[in-house]
């Protein structure tokens, strides 16, 4: 597994609970999703969502061969505002919303996603797939975020991101970043491409 992903997986091991629901918004392979699974029990909830079909159909063997019961598939494309948009595919296993893409894709808003699931809370979101991807994900379902308070682990960049970075400043989350051991308070000196967003007033440990 990749650095990257194994920091990120562990912290956010230690953010989850027996419990919680979780939203993967561009699942890819299910490395998250699969993580999530085992973090938040039987009694937890993973809505893991992508659009890419070939990633899809790799996504539903991992869930299937794995076994995990609480994990939710959804094969769409996840953006501020239902309809359809243009996927480019930039790898093997990534792409990304671009009016240059040739893929149409069907979008839905998390607020879709939380209604079409009957979900009752949502206690983690992660998005990977760009940082325009975060921006438009999180800004679409202002409302869900300012109820529940969720923590977030986006990939996101605070040069082109600022419009999401004041957002969630304003509504009272710090940001973080993990090295390895602990989180820490993101400064003009940080460099990453995945945050971590935890609302000031949710009681956690370090």
């Amino acid at each position: 597994m990749n650095h990257k992903y194994e920091d990120d997986i562990t912290m956010m091991q230690r953010l989850l609970k027996e419990g919680d629901i979780c939203l993967d918004i561009g699942a890819c392979y299910g490395i998250y999703a699969y993580w999530m699974s085992k973090s938040i029990g039987k009694t937890g909830r993973v809505i893991a969502v992508e659009p890419m079909i070939e990633n899809f159909s790799f996504l539903t063997s991992v869930v299937a061969s794995n076994n995990l019961e609480n994990v939710e598939l959804l094969n769409t494309a996840i953006w501020d505002k239902s309809g359809f948009v243009n996927m480019l595919k930039v790898t093997m296993y990534t792409s990304r919303v671009s009016e240059s893409g040739t893929i149409k894709t069907m979008a839905l808003t998390i607020d879709d996603v939380f209604k079409f699931f009957k979900l009752t809370t949502i206690n983690f979101i992660k998005v990977d797939g760009g940082s325009s991807l975060s921006t438009h994900t999180v800004l679409g379902c202002e409302k869900l975020i300012e109820k529940y308070r969720p923590r977030l682990l986006l990939e996101c960049d605070p040069n082109k991101d600022l419009k999401l970075f004041n957002y969630l400043e304003n509504l009272g989350y710090i940001c973080y970043y993990f090295d390895g051991r602990d989180l820490n308070k993101r400064d003009e000196t940080t460099k990453s491409s995945n945050y971590f967003f935890i609302w000031e007033g949710d009681k956690w440990k370090n």
